[in-house]
């Protein structure tokens, strides 16, 4: 595990140490009330087999989200999936 999270954050151009700094800090978790105040359309995108668990509550409390399930991808693999290649674009494009 922690191999794939050097690999994607080096992708991603990101900075180590920053990135670890901040997986070790303690940030304050959002809360329902927090996801409900913001208004802007969102997009859940969630894989069916993450060990993280449903998004639906995340989902749920955002006003105006759209969620898509992508059945049998855990977390690491939703940007390859198709079912997330064409959700993405097509939310950003207003459909």
């Amino acid at each position: 595990m922690p191999r794939l999270i050097r690999r994607l954050v080096d992708v991603a151009g990101n900075d180590r140490a920053s990135v670890a700094a901040f997986a070790r800090s303690s940030q304050p978790r959002a809360g329902t009330a927090d996801l409900a105040a913001i208004t802007t359309r969102c997009l859940v995108v969630e894989g069916g087999a993450d060990r993280g668990g449903p998004a639906e509550q995340v989902a749920a409390a955002l006003p105006r989200c759209s969620r898509v399930v992508l059945k049998g991808f855990d977390h690491f693999a939703i940007p390859r999936d198709i079912g997330c290649v064409d959700s993405v674009p097509r939310f950003l494009d207003g459909d």
